[in-house]
């Protein structure tokens, strides 16, 4: 972790698995160093939003 606090600070976790990789030939899943940036502190848990689009209510098949 000291690697990526040093160097990757402010990057998202797949994008420095793939430098970890690349450049120091550290082999380690995303998911993974998610998890350990999150227990860290350096990653914070993103919420999904909400859908752009609402359904609307359907039609009765009477109605034109």
């Amino acid at each position: 972790m000291q690697i990526v606090r040093n160097n990757y600070k402010g990057f998202k976790p797949t994008f420095i698995a793939e430098k970890l990789y690349e450049e120091h030939h550290i082999k380690i899943g995303a998911s993974t160093l998610r998890l350990w940036m999150m227990e860290t502190g350096l990653w914070k848990k993103i919420r999904k939003t909400a859908r752009h689009r609402t359904r609307r209510p359907k039609k009765s098949i009477l109605e034109k």
